[in-house]
This record gives structure tokens, sequence and C-alpha cells, in this order.
């Protein structure tokens, strides 16, 4: 019987959850199998799935993060924003804390609309492993598919159009901290026009995806470590 080669070096959720089954079938029908020898280490697929809950453990830890962030920012913004319209020193230093936290906040947001995007398109990812990285996931250019790029790409470019309409109508005018959150928000509106909707087009309307992965490729199983199907149940 051949034996399956797992492609990428992300996951999916669906994948995820797959495994999870299969682990669950082979632990309620192992008893059963008669003279079938036993192996000597844990299959790759326990791997799999170990790996997949500690991405999921890591996506709940970013997303408790950046809660802490946005609740931070805007907890500042509605106690201290308007303290930043006076002149002088503190109403300076506080405007431009206020502004940055408000920065933050609306890059995390933009990196959740992405995230969101290859969750729900079941795009195979790659999640980070330290709680001070910016970037939250690494997209697999190479395993996922070009809808599963655009479905990735644009709820990001979605959200920076949300914020800009936050930042410019509902951020009160005159205080030193709206003028520098929309100096950001513009800021990070000038990035996504020069960088992603250009990888967009690229995606798009070529034969392969650009290359858009943030963290470094892990390392592929060694050739002959692969997940091999269970065996059939004796009669």
């Amino acid at each position: 019987m051949a034996a399956r080669q797992p492609a990428g070096f992300g996951w999916s959720f669906s994948d995820a959850l797959r495994d999870v089954c299969r682990l669950g079938w082979i632990d309620q029908e192992t008893p059963r199998l008669a003279g079938a020898s036993q192996p000597t280490s844990a299959p790759p697929v326990l791997s799999t799935a170990r790996r997949a809950w500690q991405d999921t453990l890591m996506l709940l830890k970013f997303a408790l993060r950046d809660l802490v962030i946005v609740a931070v920012a805007a907890s500042a913004w509605w106690l201290f924003s308007p303290l930043t319209a006076a002149s002088g020193p503190l109403g300076d230093a506080l405007g431009v804390v206020i502004g940055v936290l408000l920065g933050m906040a609306a890059v995390q947001l933009h990196e959740w609309g992405h995230l969101l995007g290859a969750l729900a398109s079941g795009s195979k990812m790659q999640i980070s492993s330290s709680l001070k990285a910016v970037f939250i996931y690494s997209f697999d250019s190479r395993a996922n598919s070009k809808k599963q790029f655009a479905a990735m790409s644009v709820p990001g470019l979605v959200v920076t159009v949300l914020l800009v309409w936050v930042a410019y109508a509902r951020l009160p005018d005159g205080e030193l901290a709206t003028h520098v959150a929309r100096g950001l928000v513009v800021l990070l509106v000038f990035l996504g026009v020069v960088l992603e909707l250009p990888l967009l087009a690229v995606g798009l309307l070529t034969d392969r995806l650009p290359p858009v992965e943030t963290l470094p490729r892990e390392p592929r199983p060694a050739p002959g470590i692969v997940a091999a199907e269970p065996p059939p149940l004796a009669s």
C-alpha cells in the first residue's frame, strides 16, 4: 500500500479534526487487531494532531494578547484623550502615547482580518510560537490555492477600510491623540496599497502565488517518515 507524504508545512482546522478523529479510531480499534504488530513509536499523525492543538493554544494566547492591547488603547483614549487637546508637555506626551496605542490596535485588527479569512477558507498556515511576533501566522503560498489566497487577503483590506472610517468619522477632531492615530492608520493604508494589493493582483493574475511567508519554513518530515493507513481489521 502506498504511503502518503504530507504536503505543505502548515495545517488547517479541517486537517486537525480529521487527524484527531483518526487517532480516536486507532485507539478504539487497536485491541481488536489480531496479530498486528504494535508500532515502536507514535505514528506521525499523532505529531500532526499534537502540533495542531499547540497552535490552537497559541492562537488563543494571541487573541488574549491583542484583546488586552485593544482594551488598553480604548481605555486610554476614553479616559485621557480630551487632555491631548490642550497644549503643553502633558497633552503632547499623552497624545503620542494614546495615538500609538490606537495605531497598534489597528495593526493587530488588520492582521486578525487576514487570519480569520485564512481560517475560514481552510488555508494551510504556520502559527508563530512567540507572543512577541507582530505576524501571528505565516500563509503557505505553496500549499494553498488562489481562492484561499484571496480569502486570506481581502478581509485584511476590508478591516483597513473600516479602520479609516473609524479614525475619520468617530474620533474627535482637535486632539493630538486623534491626529497620531489617523497618521498611523494612513500609514497602514499606504502599506496595503504598495504591498498587499500588488501581491493580491500577482496571485490572482499569474500562475503561481507570490511568496508571502512571514516565518521561516519548518523542515519537512524525513523521507520514509510517513503516515501509513491503519491496518485492516481481522475477520
